[in-house]
């Protein structure tokens, strides 16, 4: 038996179809990729919130996030491995547009300046992915004022 017979067999055992066994290394990866994220930021960054969500192809999610008060802080979007292009909005509580990253590539960035009602939306927008959805994630991160 080959070793990728012995594989599907274990994961068949565990009650892990093939397509699932690839989402959780698409999640798994963007796990990293958080951490990888926080290291870029740097001291002067504390990481406050992340997520990983399902993108449906040439789509967009909206996210309601709460976050400090009139705090600088930067959000990092990134995709899997299906992924090419993903974009990044981000809103006040009122609707106005903080910030947004338009440019095609799957890792979009925006840092801005939250207002004082303490929420923002983010929207996730699925540029080009190669199957019918890509797990995308995001990272808050909340400066410091080292």
């Amino acid at each position: 038996m080959t070793m990728r017979k012995v594989l599907a067999a274990g994961l068949v055992v565990m009650g892990i179809t093939a397509p699932a066994a690839a989402q959780n290394v698409h999640i798994s990866k963007l796990y990293e990729q958080v951490l990888a994220n926080g290291e870029i930021m740097g001291a002067g960054f504390v990481l406050d919130a992340f997520s990983i969500q399902p993108v449906y192809a040439e789509q967009s999610i909206r996210l309601e996030l709460n976050v400090p008060r009139n705090a600088s802080m930067t959000l990092m979007g990134d995709c899997d491995d299906d992924c090419a292009d993903m974009d990044m909005k981000v809103y006040n509580g009122a609707g106005k547009q903080l910030g947004e990253d338009v440019l095609a590539d799957p890792y979009p960035i925006v840092a801005f300046t939250s207002d004082d009602t303490g929420r923002v939306a983010l929207d996730l927008i699925m540029n080009a992915c190669s199957t019918q959805f890509c797990y995308a994630s995001y990272s808050l991160f909340i400066a410091t004022g080292q």
